[in-house]
């Protein structure tokens, strides 16, 4: 029952949590953080507890006891992982409904990070603020770098997780992701970086400093810029900079098979993972 606190003892620990992504984020981020430091983390999407132990029992050859170690947790089992840590960085990319039986509805997840996140010292953050669900719970947590991502499906954030109301989405902003608020006053928080259309086609990371930062990945379509970007940041908060951690991530071609490009009958055949 221990083990996990015992293998975290001594090492910064990078949680990566989400209902969406957080398997090809995960390995986005260790990707970008080895580019600078050694990193142990369970690449294979084992995200439970089970997993997450043997992932740091057996690190690989030549990784340093104490190594940073960046954890894909699922999101059922982030709150209780957090109490085996010292002072972790989330990376928190979206809550959607998913797996009801298991996970449980989006709004219960949401109450159940917001308060183990409020009784929890010394969390910091990186956090996508176009999902009202994420917003709310990080928003207890001192030190969020906010960042603008995307949220094309909204059906599972119409209600407001602080007072129940309709939220309210207007115009897009400039990197056409559509602004939310409340009549409470619980609105999408100012944003530190955002993906916007860069000016060559495909999307540019904008960081606090308005430098611009082409997302030239191998993987495809608009979420894994997604995850791209919240790696970027995550890892720039880690000590790495987006000119060292950008090529890192174009190395990344597929994720546990998801996204891999094969030769089948003559024909080049990517493979993509349809969930529910």
């Amino acid at each position: 029952p221990e083990a996990f606190r015992m293998l975290a003892d001594g090492r910064h620990v990078v949680f990566v949590s989400a209902t969406n992504g957080k398997t090809t984020t995960t390995k986005l981020l260790a990707a970008a953080l080895r580019a600078a430091k050694p990193v142990v983390t369970n690449a294979s999407g084992a995200n439970m507890p089970a997993g997450i132990v043997a992932a740091l029992a057996r690190p690989p050859v030549g990784v340093p006891a104490g190594a940073l170690a960046v954890i894909e947790a699922d999101e059922t089992f982030l709150p209780s992982l957090l109490a085996g840590t010292d002072q972790p960085l989330l990376v928190l990319g979206n809550l959607t409904r998913d797996q009801l039986d298991r996970v449980g509805e989006v709004a219960m997840v949401a109450r159940r990070w917001r308060t183990v996140f409020a009784a929890t010292k010394g969390l910091s953050a990186v956090a996508n603020a176009d999902d009202p669900h994420i917003v709310w719970a990080a928003s207890v947590i001192p030190d969020v770098t906010w960042v603008s991502v995307g949220q094309r499906w909204t059906a599972d954030s119409a209600v407001c997780p602080a007072c129940g109301s309709i939220l309210r989405r207007v115009a897009a902003d400039g990197a056409g992701n559509p602004d939310w608020s409340c009549t409470c006053g619980f609105r999408r928080p100012a944003v530190s970086w955002s993906i916007e259309p860069g000016l060559q086609g495909g999307g540019e990371l904008v960081g606090p400093d308005g430098a611009r930062y082409a997302l030239d990945l191998q993987l495809p379509g608009a979420a894994n810029q997604a995850n791209a970007a919240m790696a970027v940041v995550a890892a720039n908060l880690l000590g790495v900079a987006p000119s060292v951690s950008l090529p890192a991530l174009r190395t990344v071609a597929s994720v546990g098979g998801r996204y891999q490009t094969v030769s089948l009958g003559g024909r080049q055949v990517r493979l993509l993972l349809g969930k529910n």
